[in-house]
């Protein structure tokens, strides 16, 4: 039998709620866990070894229904969510979708029609991210094997660069080619290591630095454009992951940039985060979630690409078990922020949509 987690304080709306879920084909012989706050929603979503759906109100007595959708998410709970809201707010339920729910429902519309669409739609949206999630986990096991199959030609590149130099020591075009070809060695290595193996190396180092010998070897990209850099906070990561983040937002900003004008491209803290903010062409404010998607391209008739690089991006800090986030408006620029915990022990989280998984990394 299905297994549904009510998460509601009234008690009229929760007759109502198990009175119209009832007659759904699919929920006639449901289970119901009943929550009336945040705490007790909590404690049922950890100790519940299988979820089927669950239906929570927003505004509850000890919180809302935020801080449910961040303790599912942190859980690797999978099961459609249904968020209830007295508030008809596009803002709240924009919100609400954003934090993890699959679909909103305004209390206005508690009826069996309302509750029947709501569910299906819930469940639509779930499937389609658990689809995701399997893309995503074979493009990783695909990225693992071509990042295998590039260390052979690669390396025999550096080899026969190091016979040359031998010959030709104040060639400064090999030295340049030396260190390009090391420098992606070092890179394919340490992506071969994430994608197959989900490890990462944590060291201390200073960004500010990695980002000058990036700069440096990018020059060509690059072009005209200035980046300044100010004070960076050291970090403890993986060094060769976070050279390839800095690495896809900048050559990102050299590809959006103003046709008529220079780029511009500014590195800082804002607390704990380091900003990469670009005077490019920018994006709509509403995407500013969908650019860190897989093969989500916003300009795909205008710009080359595969849209990757952010999705790179994405992966490699959530592996530091850290945040990435970007605000923008057209025509006046990009700004992409990251931030990564220092608990980082080398071992990240895999991508799952298994509940039960998650939960022994979580309690580990």
């Amino acid at each position: 039998m299905p297994t549904i987690l009510l998460i509601e304080d009234n008690e009229a709306d929760r007759a109502i709620a198990k009175r119209h879920i009832s007659k759904d084909e699919n929920f006639t012989q449901a289970v119901y866990l009943d929550a009336r706050d945040v705490k007790t929603a909590k404690s049922l979503i950890s100790s519940t070894q299988n979820i089927d759906l669950v239906i929570c109100d927003h505004n509850l007595p000890d919180g809302t229904s935020a801080e449910i959708l961040e303790h599912i998410k942190a859980l690797r709970v999978s099961c459609p969510i249904v968020v209830i809201t007295g508030q008809s707010s596009p803002k709240i339920a924009a919100e609400i979708i954003k934090l993890g729910a699959h679909e909103y429902l305004d209390k206005g519309e508690l009826s069996e029609v309302g509750f029947k669409k709501a569910i299906a739609s819930a469940k639509k949206s779930h499937r389609i991210d658990n689809m995701q999630i399997e893309h995503l986990n074979d493009l990783k096991h695909f990225c693992a094997r071509v990042a295998h199959d590039l260390l052979t030609p690669i390396g025999n590149v550096t080899s026969f660069i190091e016979i040359a130099r031998e010959e030709h020591a104040d060639c400064e075009a090999l030295k340049i080619a030396e260190k390009c070809a090391t420098e992606a060695l070092g890179m394919i290595r340490h992506l071969y290591r994430f994608t197959a193996e989900q490890k990462i190396a944590p060291l201390e180092f200073s960004p500010a630095e990695l980002v000058s010998e990036l700069v440096q070897m990018l020059r060509e990209k690059l072009g005209d454009a200035i980046v300044s850099v100010a004070p960076l906070s050291p970090l403890f990561a993986d060094r060769e992951l976070i050279r390839i983040v800095f690495q896809n937002i900048l050559l990102n900003a050299v590809k959006f940039k103003k046709p008529d004008t220079p780029l511009r491209v500014d590195i800082f803290m804002e607390g704990d985060f380091i900003s990469i903010e670009d005077n490019g062409i920018g994006f709509p404010e509403d995407k500013a979630n969908s650019i860190f998607q897989p093969f989500q391209r916003l300009n795909p008739k205008t710009h080359e690409g595969h849209g990757l690089g952010l999705a790179t991006c994405t992966r490699i800090v959530e592996a530091h078990k850290g945040i990435i986030k970007a605000t923008g408006e057209v025509n006046k620029g990009c700004k992409i922020s990251f931030t990564i915990n220092r608990n980082i022990d080398g071992q990240p989280e895999k991508l799952t949509s298994n509940k039960s998984q998650a939960r022994n990394k979580l309690t580990e």
